[in-house]
């Protein structure tokens, strides 16, 4: 890599920062022999005979096998090298040939090239080079059927003889010849022009969506609007921008390419402004925070949940829950328990949970050893038959206690232990009071880690039948960890206990769940019990 602030270098750097050491090939040039052996064999000439020329091109290119390729052309097409038939063999002029200027990144050579080639050709790979070092046939086509661009594809065709271009198997589409192509065609036109051509080609790919079969059409639309950006002007032009970049965020969000989320909501956000009166304005805090927060950047996931929440009084329901339970998450991974404990109570009493204020603090509460026998003779009539007939939980209201309820009951395990058996006593509560949900197999299964081994296994067992009944894929690491690391153990052989967790580690991975390292720490405790061969463990 030639230069510092090259894009792969600077992420070879973070990679370096985060303990990750990366293996580097080093691709030196070619040696001055080696180099000789290429051109004598390409010139048809004794090794002997071309050393002058290799010696002087070695110099100037370094032995890079593409500078020299280059060089070698430049030189045909300006007749310093050319075949005599006269003396039937090549000959070149060594002193004009020193006296060659080749830049040390080989743009200018380069540039020179594009710039002998018909001007719609160059508009060809100036286009491309807007993409980066391919496009593919389904962007070629749709662009095609825009009368400006109507000879995109032959042109490419022509490019693809010339050798500037190569066919792209993945795409159906092309590819620059070489990434030092697509860098001298990028720079050959003006920052002006550049923008205004990357704005031109999102407006009209935007105008012909219908034309793409990509998956990220919306994406090409919003990078090429985006680096255009500058062009953007009147009122109506910058409220289409901010949508489609509120609408790319929060695709990439659900793909889970959270880097690219947080830089289309930053974008969004700086195409608002202070005024902040775009409607959905609120939306893209939030999806910025949920980006932010994926990445790591818990200061501005913070500072735009706090934004979001400085208006509480006018947001909907819905969507104030879920942005007090992305911050609870936040304060979660930030190791920040009791802060997390504080702002899951605040958001219980919000939701006026008035049967649990009574007993919520108060540690020898009266009240609360009362109704904690009247929910245990209860749940103690209740079979897995019982459990499977009850109906399900639909007020939105109901939901979202039982939601916070398993939020608090987590986080008081680190925090307020004395606290578990409230919340989770209330938990089966509001089970048996309003039915099951999707958040009932998770209240019982921590309900059940208060109560002695038999009964626990005996609730712990109806509690992962009813998983069967919803979809739980985000309770599972939960449900598992609290299942088989603590209750099953003394029930079932342990080696499948161990089996168990780990499934619930992977699963927690591949939905960035906080309980995969404890999912992790107890699949490797448990296998530790049952003997497992310590090569299977090293590579998990």
């Amino acid at each position: 890599i030639e230069c510092q602030n090259h894009p792969l270098h600077m992420f070879i750097d973070r990679l370096e920062e985060c303990q990750v050491q990366p293996t580097k090939i080093h691709l030196h040039g070619l040696e001055a022999a080696d180099l000789n052996t290429l051109i004598s064999d390409a010139l048809g000439l004794f090794p002997r005979m071309s050393r002058l020329l290799s010696n002087i091109i070695q110099r100037k290119t370094e032995g890079n096998p593409f500078y020299v390729l280059e060089f070698l052309k430049s030189l045909v097409e300006r007749n310093l090298l050319q075949y005599s038939l006269r003396e039937r063999r090549w000959v070149w002029d060594a002193e004009k040939i020193e006296l060659e200027q080749i830049s040390e990144n080989i743009s200018e050579l380069l540039t020179r090239k594009i710039s002998s080639i018909p001007e719609e050709r160059q508009r060809a790979l100036h286009i491309v080079s807007c993409f980066g070092t391919s496009i593919g046939s389904d962007v070629v086509h749709a662009m095609s059927e825009v009368a400006e661009y109507s000879s995109l594809g032959r042109e490419l065709e022509y490019a693809y003889s010339d050798g500037f271009m190569e066919r792209d198997s993945p795409s159906g589409g092309y590819k620059f010849a070489h990434d030092k192509l697509r860098e001298a065609a990028y720079g050959q036109m003006k920052e002006e022009d550049r923008n205004m051509l990357h704005y031109d080609i999102g407006v009209a790919l935007l105008n012909r969506a219908e034309g793409l079969e990509s998956d990220n059409m919306l994406f090409l639309c919003v990078d090429q609007l985006n680096r255009g950006q500058a062009m953007i002007s009147t009122p109506e032009e910058v409220l289409e921008a901010v949508e489609m970049n509120h609408s790319a965020a929060s695709q990439a969000l659900a793909t889970c390419d959270f880097t690219a989320a947080l830089k289309y909501a930053k974008t969004a956000l700086k195409l608002v402004g202070e005024e902040n009166q775009f409607a959905d304005y609120k939306s893209i805090l939030f999806v910025m925070a949920n980006a932010a927060y994926s990445c790591g950047v818990y200061e501005e996931a913070s500072i735009a949940i706090d934004a979001i929440l400085q208006e509480e009084a006018s947001l909907d329901e819905k969507f104030k829950f879920d942005v007090y339970d992305l911050k609870i998450t936040m304060l979660v991974s930030r190791q920040e328990g009791k802060s997390a404990y504080i702002t899951c109570l605040e958001v219980l009493r919000k939701l006026g949970d008035d049967a649990a204020s009574p007993f919520l603090h108060d540690a020898n509460d009266a009240d609360f050893q009362r109704r904690l026998e009247q929910v245990s003779g209860q749940l103690k009539e209740v079979t897995e038959t019982d459990l499977m007939a009850m109906n399900d939980m639909t007020n939105p209201a109901h939901l979202r206690l039982i939601h916070f309820y398993n939020q608090a009951a987590v986080i008081s395990y680190f925090v307020q232990p004395k606290m578990i058996k409230r919340i989770t006593c209330r938990l089966v509560e509001l089970t048996l009071e309003h039915g099951v949900s999707k958040y009932t197999a998770l209240s019982l299964v921590r309900y059940a880690m208060t109560l002695p081994s038999k009964e626990a296994y005996r609730i712990g067992k109806m509690a992962i039948s009813l998983g069967n009944r919803f979809d739980l894929i985000d309770q599972i690491p939960s449900i598992y960890l609290s299942f088989y690391g603590y209750i099953a153990i003394y029930a079932q052989p342990v080696q499948s206990c161990a089996e168990m967790l780990k499934r619930a580690s992977e699963i927690g991975l591949s939905i960035k769940d906080f309980t995969t390292f404890h999912n992790s720490n107890q699949y490797i405790h448990k296998s530790l019990l049952a003997g497992t061969n310590l090569n299977l463990l090293r590579n998990f």
